[in-house]
């Protein structure tokens, strides 16, 4: 019931008699869904998963988009705020309508309606309205209590009777719920559209719009291929263009986002988006003009956007970075308070304005801003630590010294140029009792002693960085892809620091430069296996260069023998190689531990079904068992494939029987695979190579019968055997022309 104008959903377990409410206005709460796997065992077979203790398993979903899969883009610096209520209900008999004050369920008892009511609040001397089966009937006062349950018999209705209207009201007439059938049906949601068309036949706007909802769903590689595509068919196709400047810049590839923008702007001189994300990209590039000289371009597109509806809230706000850089914090003040004008929620701004005026030695005026942001957001990390540098309440434990709150923060300051302020955050986090030391957090005050010209105290920090450990350190901010490479100009040959910046490459899909910095760690340091690991992943999937991945990834393998992942990669690795030998004799040096591991025991067992050893790979899955990914069921494909493998050897060799016996087993959901039967399974193959069994084995009949249950088995689109299933439908032919 995605875009459904209702303000409530739940889920009621009748038997029980409890459930849970979730409330919100459709317009705030667009999308609302339930999830459950069904009552197949291909369901069923999840509660003992996901459940604590019996099911049944559902999800109650709600979200500010139609779908689950959909996304939008975020505007900068927009932010959304929306109310839901969750509760839980009881002894209602079964949930009928339910606001955030209370709910109401509607039975048939003993042969009477049972009208009953839970409550979220007290509400003394409520009133409870009824109209059902033509008879209008009141009730008050009533008492309303959060502890309990109200609950009324409707004496002289008709157990059959409809219930046309309900309202509740509290003392003062306030309607807590009003509940009326039959209600209006829903418009249909406008949801994501379906493209029809070949990708090599459609337009350029058709490939611009798959690259969009591919973006939408996280697929930025599809996406940017999509808009490479439409620019194939339009090499001017602005949406296309305007797209992958927002990917470029977002990926920290500032020149080619200036020059997407550039192209853009060629044709459109009237395109706001293209014209912001070049000005980001040109002050990136550190391209933006003396402030005492003639405006640089970048400047310009910034005011002529502050006069635009879309960006004259953000225009300001990044024209205040650049005057704060050059150490105007007058003009600063002013421009911050520009953007606050045009966008009051703007918290950043309104924060930074703060830090400005504390600069300014106005703290008095400084403080209620910060007061007023933590009244909205009590959790804002930025108004936290502004009120801390204020003199004011110190909360910080709020952000449990989560070291990525410090370093987003110290960004912020950064971004205003307030490098003493960025650096004193930092500190601050290494000063806190249950603060672990990180190599990141060093690199950052070695950048900010390096912009401050303190070379010496730059190369110290970051020689102490370098020391820490980098294991589960990702960097994922263009920031910190700067900061990593100011400060290998201190240490060029520091393996670390390739080491996260070719991470950091290869997390924003630019290979080369990934590759480039991984192997410069690995010519470094030889004996780490994660960064092996990584310019494997590099190698493989980026490049497609399985030797070289298989080179390397067993270098990894070789320094960590008991990480089980490394033989997964490997074993898939030399599978697409070919090297059946090698796969086997890997698997058989393994140490008992790793060979023991689920994922492993499915790697081998699929080993030996490519090498034809059925015998072993099903005595592999028949004794272990395997955990799967939701949704996912590669032991029972694998068992699937086995079976029907060994049965078509058996009937080459005309054992029809054992042959029978295999497809039979090849319809079973063993449960130690994870995986249960489907509502409609597929049997279409197994059906039709019955049918030639039972034909062998003179058994027209049973023959027959398969023939056509083959050819009328549903259709299922991850299974399907079109081939076969033609076959079958000839065999049922033949079979009535016979007849």
């Amino acid at each position: 019931f995605c875009g459904t104008p209702g303000d409530f959903q739940g889920a009621y377990h009748a038997q029980r008699d409890h459930g849970t409410v979730h409330c919100a206005a459709w317009q705030e709460s667009y999308g609302r869904k339930f999830w459950t796997w069904g009552t197949a065992p291909s369901g069923q077979i999840w509660e003992g998963i996901l459940t604590d203790r019996d099911g049944p398993y559902i999800e109650v979903q709600s979200g500010r988009l139609q779908t689950q899969g959909d996304t939008w883009l975020f505007e900068p610096h927009m932010q959304e705020s929306f109310e839901e209520y969750w509760y839980p209900v009881k002894q209602l008999g079964t949930l009928v309508k339910a606001t955030r004050d209370v709910a109401l369920g509607i039975t048939c008892r003993g042969g009477r309606l049972r009208v009953a009511v839970n409550a979220t609040g007290d509400f003394p001397g409520a009133s409870v309205e009824v109209t059902a089966g033509g008879r209008r009937m009141a009730f008050e006062p009533v008492e309303l209590r959060v502890a309990g349950v109200w609950a009324q018999d409707l004496e002289g209705v008709k157990p059959d009777a409809a219930v046309q209207r309900v309202v509740i009201r509290d003392r003062q007439g306030r309607e807590l719920l009003v509940y009326e059938t039959p209600g209006k049906k829903p418009l249909a949601p406008e949801l994501e559209p379906e493209f029809t068309a070949a990708a090599d036949l459609a337009s350029a706007e058709d490939l611009y719009f798959r690259g969009y909802y591919a973006w939408k769903h996280w697929n930025q590689r599809e996406a940017a291929g999509l808009f490479e595509k439409a620019l194939e068919r339009d090499a001017d196709f602005t949406p296309a263009l305007r797209a992958l400047a927002m990917m470029a810049y977002q990926a920290g590839r500032y020149e080619a986002a200036r020059d997407y923008g550039h192209r853009v702007l060629r044709r459109n001189d009237d395109d706001e988006t293209a014209r912001y994300y070049r000005a980001l990209a040109m002050l990136a590039l550190g391209e933006a003009g003396d402030a005492a000289g003639p405006p640089d371009r970048a400047t310009m597109d910034l005011h002529s956007l502050g006069r635009r509806a879309g960006y004259r809230h953000i225009a300001p706000y990044v024209l205040a970075t650049q005057s704060a850089a050059s150490g105007d914090l007058a003009r600063t003040e002013g421009l911050l308070r520009e953007a606050i004008e045009h966008n009051p929620q703007d918290l950043k701004a309104r924060i930074l304005l703060a830090a400005v005026l504390r600069q300014r030695g106005q703290p008095a005026e400084a403080m209620p801003l910060v007061r007023g942001v933590l009244a909205e957001h009590p959790l804002d990390r930025l108004a936290l630590v502004e009120q801390v540098l204020l003199g004011g309440t110190d909360e910080l434990q709020i952000l449990q010294d989560d070291v990525q709150a410090y370093v987003e923060t110290a960004c912020d300051y950064l971004e205003m140029g307030l490098r003493g302020d960025a650096a004193a955050v930092l500190r601050r986090y290494q000063g806190r009792a249950k603060a672990s030391e990180q190599p990141m957090v060093e690199f950052y005050l070695g950048y900010l002693a390096d912009l401050d010209g303190q070379a010496e105290q730059a190369r110290q920090h970051f020689a102490a960085g370098a020391r820490l450990p980098i294991r589960g350190v990702f960097p994922f901010r263009n920031e910190d892809a700067t900061v990593l490479c100011a400060a290998l100009r201190y240490l060029p040959d520091e393996w670390r620091l390739h080491s996260l910046l070719g991470t950091w490459y290869a997390a924003r899909q630019q290979p080369h430069a990934a590759r480039e910095h991984l192997t410069k760690a690995v010519q470094a340091v030889p004996d780490d296996p994660t960064v092996y690991r990584n310019l494997g992943e590099v190698y493989w999937h980026e490049f497609n260069d399985l030797a070289q991945a298989q080179a390397v990834y067993e270098k990894a393998r070789q320094l960590d023998p008991l990480d089980a992942s490394y033989y997964v990669a490997l074993d898939r690795i030399d599978a697409a190689l070919g090297q059946s030998t090698r796969r086997a004799e890997r698997f058989e040096a393994a140490p008992e531990a790793v060979r023991r591991h689920h994922q492993v025991l499915l790697r081998e067992a699929t080993c030996l079904v490519d090498a034809g050893q059925f015998d072993q790979a099903l005595e592999i899955l028949r004794t272990n068992t395997f955990h799967v990914w939701e949704g996912k069921a590669e032991g029972q494909e694998l068992f699937i494939r086995a079976l029907n493998a060994r049965a078509d050897r058996h009937m080459a060799a005309g054992q029809y029987e054992k042959a029978v016996a295999d497809l039979h087993e090849a319809q079973e959901y063993p449960e130690n695979l994870g995986a249960g039967r489907p509502h409609a399974p597929n049997y279409v193959r197994e059906y039709y190579k019955l049918g030639l069994c039972y034909r062998a084995l003179n058994q027209p009949d049973r023959a027959r019968d398969f023939f056509q249950k083959a050819a009328d088995s549903p259709v299922d689109l991850l299974r399907e055997d079109p081939e076969i299933r033609r076959k079958a439908q000839e065999e049922v032919k033949a079979g009535e022309g016979k007849r």
